[in-house]
């Protein structure tokens, strides 16, 4: 019996042998091989015969089919490695993917493109010009160009070639320089000299209306009468003066004279005006060229008071109630403020109910 058991055994193991030499396949698996996947195969005598020579390995071999068993595995679809055998041990479900090599980019050098500055052509020439203003002598026919010198008004400067771009290349104390083309001229420069206008008097404007000795008289006797009225009014006004830090005015006799002519002529015409009431004319214009030749500049102020005046005031109180009436006034006020007038003529006229007073600045 115990024979009968041992047999058996026997049996089952070459039974087994035989499977596995036969290459019989009991609990297979499949894997597909991918490019890139490298086992080393061995040929199909025996998977698990260590003396069985290594063919070449599966790398680049896509679509080879493993057939894998416990014992070895064997090799479907790869052309003349059909039925070779490998280990079970180097055998993977998934392929063992190399890694792929990442392309290098190279990238192409930045050439910056090189800017060339246009050529200017120079044609030669050779000729002896003269500068025509003062003009710079430069180190290349651009503007932009360092200053080596400057020619004077009709300098003489050899040219030696005529730029397209309006210069020309000229020998400058024995170096190439450049001058601009259109400064230069073949002859001389004649300088003009400007011919001086002759000067004339201005003409005395004629007045419109004649000298009236009457009232040139009767004027100065106004001023003679009335000079105290006169002293005390310029004493009000050098005071506001003063107190603006201008200077005193100066009682000019000759300016005194034009408002002495002014005040009796409104007296003897009966008006009230800085307006001749024939032809509205300015009257202290005409009236000035009877007494000098020419003013710089003039101003006239004028006031009066109606009614009888002596009733309320002094004398020399209505020499400030009419300097009061005058700086109530802003025409008035600038006249007598004016920094600009340096003297002052003035002429009272007074009657009974009735007194003008005159003003000349100059």
């Amino acid at each position: 019996m115990r024979r009968i058991k041992a047999l058996i055994v026997i049996l089952a193991c070459l039974t087994g042998l035989i499977a596995a030499g036969c290459g019989q396949k009991t609990d297979k698996k499949t894997g597909t091989d991918e490019q890139g996947v490298s086992l080393a195969v061995s040929e199909p005598a025996k998977a698990t015969d260590d003396s069985s020579k290594v063919v070449p390995s599966l790398t680049g071999q896509p679509g080879v089919s493993i057939q894998v068993t416990p014992g070895g595995a064997e090799i479907t679809g790869g052309g003349d490695l059909t039925g070779g055998a490998v280990t079970e041990a180097v055998v993977t479900g998934e392929a063992t993917k190399q890694p792929t090599p990442v392309p290098t980019v190279t990238k192409a050098p930045v050439t910056t493109p090189v800017q060339t500055k246009p050529t200017v052509a120079i044609k030669d020439m050779n000729a002896k010009m003269y500068s025509s203003i003062r003009l710079n002598v430069r180190a290349s026919n651009t503007t932009n160009s360092d200053v080596l010198g400057v020619l004077d008004v009709n300098e003489s400067i050899g040219v030696t070639g005529l730029c397209d771009n309006g210069w020309a290349r000229v020998n400058y104390k024995g170096k190439t320089a450049y001058v601009s083309y259109k400064y230069l001229s073949s002859e001389k420069v004649v300088e003009k000299t400007p011919t001086p206008k002759p000067i004339t008097s201005t003409p005395k404007p004629k007045p419109k209306h004649s000298f009236n000795q009457t009232y040139h008289d009767n004027g100065q006797s106004y001023y003679k009468a009335n000079y105290d009225i006169v002293e005390a009014h310029l004493k009000c006004v050098n005071d506001l003066r003063a107190s603006l830090g201008l200077g005193s005015l100066t009682l000019d006799s000759t300016v005194s004279k034009i408002a002495s002519y002014r005040t009796a002529e409104m007296i003897a015409l009966d008006f009230f005006s800085h307006y001749h009431p024939g032809n509205g004319t300015t009257c202290a214009f005409e009236v000035v060229y009877f007494y000098q030749d020419g003013y710089s500049q003039i101003a006239e102020n004028i006031s009066h008071i109606v009614g009888d005046w002596g009733y309320f005031y002094s004398r020399a109180e209505l020499g400030e109630e009419l300097f009061n009436n005058f700086k109530k006034s802003d025409g008035h006020y600038k006249n007598m403020t004016n920094p600009k007038y340096t003297k002052i003529g003035l002429c009272v006229y007074v009657s009974d109910d009735y007194a003008l007073i005159t003003q000349i600045f100059e």
